[in-house]
């Protein structure tokens, strides 16, 4: 069942959509030149698998252009994913949000290897089937070491930012992102108790800000974090009056790795990035921003909309910031 991703600019769309607002009507031959799969609903799929995690497969239908956004989401669907070897398997439907609907399944019920071939399929009875195919990479790229570079504090705010280093030497034709997990515990500065405790998520567009040199492969990224524990009070009328400040020192345990994509995986976060950076210009004052040129919508789902793709984890490695 082979197939080749598609990169479509939807200029046209944007360009569109910039003469309803300028001018409340659309000449005839800007609409005949959109593409007609843009006004007829499809079945869009998102999906990213791995070893070792569950298959979660999203699911939903795209708003015809020029209708009103409506609920989107697919209860009905029957989503099937298989391997080279000629096993299939159905995914239940594991949750229903507001606009998607999420099909799962146990890598217990359905092993995903490094290196092999999926195909996954999606029927419905009211829309176009979709069907995309992905192969997992062979190898996952190393981190070479993980630096904490760092800290200061941030004038006037009460907060501090922790700056690290990550360095890898590329294996591969496609750009990495790097992610972290940090698991923090806020101390009382005074007797040594814990004030506050948690673990946090996060993920750092790699695709700008890689610096290169030869080989090696290097990216920086910050975060914030408070170094005041307020102790509050609520008043009994409703306002809130702060308590004193104790001294908190934050101790965090990272965990960082990077992510290997395939092409599909690549492909649509880079396009992604692109349409991020976009959106926050578009939220500028200045119509002239609309007119930023073409921004790349990456599919490869034949018969529907979205991404069937694949990636590996590095090996984690740890960096204790106090």
């Amino acid at each position: 069942m082979a197939f080749s991703g598609s990169l479509r600019a939807s200029r046209k769309v944007l360009y569109l959509l910039t003469l309803t607002i300028l001018s409340a009507c659309a000449r005839e031959e800007v609409l005949d030149d959109i593409e007609s799969s843009y006004f007829e609903p499809q079945l869009v799929i998102h999906s990213l698998i791995t070893p070792g995690d569950s298959i979660l497969v999203n699911v939903g239908r795209s708003v015809p252009l020029g209708n009103a956004i409506e609920v989107s989401k697919v209860t009905d669907a029957v989503v099937e994913i298989a391997n080279e070897q000629g096993q299939v398997v159905q995914l239940p439907l594991v949750h229903e949000g507001y606009r998607t609907t999420v099909y799962g399944i146990s890598q217990q019920d359905f092993s995903i290897q490094a290196g092999a071939t999926y195909i996954l399929s999606v029927t419905h009875s009211q829309l176009p089937a979709g069907e995309a195919t992905c192969t997992v990479p062979v190898n996952a790229t190393p981190l070479t070491s993980v630096a904490y570079v760092g800290k200061s504090a941030v004038p006037d705010d009460g907060r501090l930012t922790y700056d690290v280093q990550v360095n890898w030497y590329d294996r591969g034709p496609y750009l990495h992102r790097a992610y972290f997990t940090s698991y923090y515990v806020t101390t009382n500065a005074e007797d040594g108790s814990i004030l506050e405790q948690g673990t946090r998520y996060y993920g750092h567009d790699a695709f700008h800000g890689i610096e290169q040199n030869d080989s090696l492969f290097t990216y920086f990224y910050s975060f914030f974090s408070s170094d005041i524990y307020y102790d509050s009070d609520t008043l009994a009328n409703g306002s809130i009056s702060l308590g004193r400040q104790i001294e908190a020192p934050i101790t965090y345990e990272l965990t960082t790795y990077l992510i290997t994509p395939d092409e599909h995986m690549a492909r649509y976060q880079e396009s992604q990035d692109i349409f991020a950076r976009n959106r926050d210009a578009l939220s500028s004052d200045s119509f002239i921003e609309l007119y930023r040129g073409v921004i790349p919508e990456y599919s490869n789902v034949q018969g529907g909309l979205g991404v069937f793709g694949a990636y590996l984890r590095s090996e984690p490695v740890y960096l204790t910031l106090e």
